[in-house]
């Protein structure tokens, strides 16, 4: 096992030579002492030979697969740090992993920085010989505390009610402590990008519902649009949780920055290959010495500084449209109003019409959307 005063040995399992070849020597210019295999029985055996550091394993590599290693190390009491590289994308798999005793994850294709950085953390948070946090049955935190088998949290003595998002995150950061998380994945780790053809004309019918219940969309006048002839919207491809998160995200935002009384509009239409969606409010629009800063993490503009807010909604709107290979844009008049826009790009195959029968007529209800 390697020391503070040598290089940390790990193992690199995968099939893919071409990954292999260059991987290896990266992470030995990292200061790593490197020994690969291409397959499950050969990691196996290299674990067993040199009692490495940590391993770096593929899913999807012959013999036993990367999960089927990682599960015969814990079943063995081997608790070196173990970061899984898969090219599965369903968020319900990598939980798995993380369930099974997997310290980390990253997707094909990855950035070779990100899985030095992920490996260097791994290895920084190790306790040799012991269990690591991804593969303890209980967490602690001060006077927080996770059962990650019944899935329940306590703060003192109370129990913590929390939607499933709500507990996978904080069992990820529970896990993760003393690493700076990004944004992009959180978003990863809580929704993965499970893409589906998406209906939009639906998704705004429950982004109208669940902006409604806000208390301040009741005295605004709330107005969505989309076309039905000749023919509805075509469908987009895409995550449908995290499209309907940038959607809300910007109608709440609409209805916060206007007045009671005030209309919000949301405009669907198709454009060629994209479809776009505008979200307009006249409210009190946005300087123009700020309308640059929008899109930037925590950035809040001088009329919002009085609002509740974090700063990151724009922010996260942008990096969720852009995933789905989409264009954001922004047009702003101070004192009079702001246009939000979403281009998504629409494939042939999703130009398949979605049902319309039964559709609704258009209206304006104060507090609700009409779709």
């Amino acid at each position: 096992m390697g020391g503070p005063d040598v290089r940390p040995v790990v193992i690199l399992a995968d099939d893919d030579e071409a990954i292999t070849s260059n991987l290896a020597p990266f992470l030995d210019r990292a200061g790593f002492t490197v020994h690969v295999a291409s397959d499950g029985n050969a990691a196996l055996e290299l674990v067993e030979r040199l009692d490495p550091d940590g391993c770096v394993l593929d899913v999807l590599m012959p013999g036993p697969d990367g999960r089927e290693v990682l599960r015969r190390l814990r079943r063995g009491g081997r608790w070196l740090p173990v970061v899984l590289l898969t090219q599965v994308g369903e968020s319900a798999e990598r939980a798995i992993a993380l369930d099974e005793g997997a310290d980390d994850y990253l997707n094909k294709p990855f950035d070779p920085y990100e899985l030095l950085a992920r490996l260097r953390a791994v290895l920084r948070r190790a306790r040799p010989g012991r269990r690591p946090l991804s593969a303890s049955p209980t967490v602690r935190a001060g006077d927080l505390r996770l059962d990650r088998i019944s899935r329940r949290a306590w703060l003192r003595d109370a129990e913590l009610v929390l939607t499933p998002k709500a507990m996978l995150l904080l069992d990820y950061l529970f896990t993760h402590p003393d690493e700076l998380m990004t944004r992009e994945r959180l978003l990863e780790v809580l929704w993965g990008f499970e893409t589906a053809p998406v209906d939009l004309t639906a998704l705004l019918d429950e982004v109208a519902e669940a902006v409604a219940e806000i208390p301040a969309a009741r005295e605004r006048v709330i107005r969505v649009t989309v076309p039905r002839a000749p023919w509805p919207l075509p469908l987009v491809e895409g995550d449908r949780d995290l499209l309907f998160i940038a959607v809300q995200n910007l109608v709440a935002n609409a209805v916060k920055f206007s007045a009671p009384g005030d209309t919000v509009e949301v405009r669907a239409s198709e454009d060629d290959d994209a479809l776009l969606l505008e979200v307009a409010d006249t409210g009190a629009g946005i300087p123009a010495d700020e309308i640059g800063q929008v899109w930037q993490e925590l950035a809040r503009g001088r009329a919002a500084r009085s609002l509740p807010g974090t700063g990151i909604g724009l922010a996260l709107v942008r990096v969720i449209v852009v995933r789905h290979g989409g264009q954001v844009a922004i047009r702003s008049r101070d004192g009079q109003g702001t246009v939000v826009g979403i281009r998504l790009p629409v494939p042939d195959r999703a130009r398949i019409a979605p049902d319309v029968a039964g559709l609704r007529q258009d209206r304006d209800t104060p507090g609700m959307a009409a779709v």
